[in-house]
């Protein structure tokens, strides 16, 4: 069809919703409805984890090169089988490592994943 965009052209989902917003009852209610699922993800209403983490806040430290270099970083999810930590920077912090929490035996680990200031870990 002449002047209408192709799919490929159309703006992010997320910016269509936005102008539309409020035009409607209908659409104020889907775009309810979207924020509200949202939320859940982003409160961990749907997470998809076999073994579910809990929320913490520990110090630790990232050991590696037989003990003798480490990093600090905080714990901020746990299971039994991993862990999320935030650290500074996850540039120099080797794929596989021992995480030393205060009072608990060090848990060997290998990165699953890396963001800015974040490594999720699972235990080996």
């Amino acid at each position: 069809m002449a002047g209408r965009p192709s799919r490929t052209s159309r703006k992010p989902r997320s910016r269509k919703l936005k102008a539309s917003f409020g035009s409607s009852n209908r659409r104020l209610g889907i775009e309810v409805a979207i924020v509200e699922s949202l939320a859940m993800d982003v409160a961990g209403g749907s997470d998809r984890r076999r073994f579910p983490r809990r929320r913490v806040l520990k110090g630790a430290r990232i050991s590696f090169r037989g003990l003798r270099a480490a990093i600090d970083c905080t714990v901020r999810d746990l299971s039994e089988h991993g862990a999320r930590l935030i650290v500074e920077s996850p540039i120099g912090i080797p794929d596989r490592f021992d995480l030393v929490q205060p009072g608990c035996e060090p848990r060997f680990c290998r990165v699953v994943w890396r963001k800015a200031t974040q490594i999720g870990v699972a235990f080996i």
